[in-house]
C-alpha cells in the first residue's frame, strides 16, 4: 500500500480462517527436492506447445525451446501442471474433461 494515495481504489479479500498460497514458493521447493533425484533434470525456457495421452497412459508433451526455436518432445508418465497463467491452456490441451 505505501506510495497509494488515500482516494486511490483498491481491491482486497480477506478470509479469516484462510491463508494465502505462494505457488511460485511452493514450486521452487518441488524443483529443488526434485534435483536431487537420480534421472530427474529442470529443462528453462521452454514452450509446452502441445499435451496428449500416448499409449499405456503415458504423457507425449511437445516442447519448444524458447531461445532457439527447436522443438522436441517427452514421454512421461506425470506431469505437473502449476496454477500460473499458463496452467489452464495447458489443461485445455490435455483432453482431460
Amino acid at each position: 500500500m505505501e506510495g497509494r494515495t488515500n482516494d486511490e481504489p483498491v481491491a482486497a479479500t480477506r478470509i479469516v480462517t484462510g491463508t494465502d498460497v505462494d505457488y511460485g514458493a511452493l514450486t521452487n521447493h518441488l524443483i529443488d527436492h526434485l534435483v536431487r533425484s537420480p534421472g530427474f533434470a529442470v529443462h528453462y525456457r521452454r514452450r509446452v506447445k502441445g499435451i496428449n495421452r500416448a499409449e499405456g497412459g503415458r504423457w507425449r508433451v511437445e516442447v519448444e525451446d524458447a531461445s532457439t526455436g527447436g522443438l522436441n518432445s517427452v514421454t512421461t508418465k506425470f506431469v505437473f501442471i502449476g496454477a500460473g497463467g499458463g496452467a489452464l491452456p495447458l489443461l485445455q490441451k490435455s483432453g482431460i474433461p
